[in-house]
C-alpha cells in the first residue's frame, strides 16, 4: 500500500505505548490509529500509511513490582472449626500478594505428582485443588512460581478461587505444612 506524508502537528504520542501515532478516517467514516514512520529516503519527513495499524494495550504496561500491601493476619474469632474456616476464607482476601502465593503454592504442593503434571484432577483425595478449578490454579502456581508474581488479571481471579481451599489450609497449618501469618508471628518478625 501506498505511504503519504504526515505534518508533524498530525502526529501525537499514544497514550498506551508512547509510540507516533496519526488518526485515518475509515471509508465508513470512524476513526482507527495507524503508526507513523520516518521516511527513509528523508530524516525529517514523517509518513503512514492505511494499513500500517497501530494495535497496542490501552494502558501503559505494568510494572513487575509487587503492590506493597500490609501483610494479612490469621486470627480466629473462636475455636469452632466455622470460626476458623471463616478466619481462614478472611485471611486469603486480606492477604498481600507473597501470602497469597504462599497459600497458592501449599494447595498445588498437596496435588499428587501425576496430577500436577497434567493439571487436572482426577484422584478424588480431598486433598488438592478440586477439578474444577485444577487447570487455571495449576497454571498460575506454574507460573508464580517461575515469575515470583501474578499480573492485575491474575491475582483477583487467584484470591477469590482460593477462598474455596480454607479448609484445606487449616488441614495443612495443623500438620505442619505452612504457618500462616499471625499477630504475633509478624512482631516476632519486626
Amino acid at each position: 500500500m501506498q505511504s503519504f506524508e504526515v505534518h508533524e502537528n498530525q502526529a501525537k504520542p499514544c497514550n498506551g505505548c508512547d509510540a507516533l501515532i496519526a488518526w485515518n478516517i475509515s471509508r465508513y467514516g470512524k476513526k482507527y490509529p495507524t503508526e507513523v514512520r520516518r521516511d527513509p529516503h528523508s530524516s525529517f519527513k514523517l509518513e503512514t500509511a492505511r494499513n500500517w495499524f497501530h494495535n497496542c494495550p490501552r494502558t501503559k504496561p505494568q510494572s513487575n513490582v509487587i503492590e506493597m500491601k500490609a501483610p494479612a493476619t490469621f486470627a480466629p474469632a473462636k475455636e469452632t472449626k466455622a470460626a476458623q474456616k471463616q478466619a481462614m476464607a478472611e485471611y486469603v482476601d486480606k492477604a498481600n500478594q507473597a501470602q497469597l502465593l504462599e497459600v497458592l503454592q501449599v494447595i498445588y504442593d498437596r496435588q499428587t505428582a501425576d496430577e500436577k503434571q497434567i493439571e487436572r484432577t482426577h484422584n478424588r483425595n480431598s486433598v488438592g485443588f478440586s477439578g474444577f478449578d485444577a487447570e487455571i490454579l495449576s497454571s498460575f502456581a506454574r507460573q508464580a512460581k517461575s515469575r515470583g508474581f501474578l499480573t492485575e488479571k491474575q491475582e483477583p481471579i487467584c484470591r477469590k478461587k482460593m477462598r474455596r481451599y480454607a479448609a484445606q489450609l487449616l488441614d495443612a497449618a495443623k500438620n505442619g505444612e505452612w504457618t500462616p501469618a499471625t499477630a504475633s508471628l509478624l512482631a516476632e518478625a519486626a
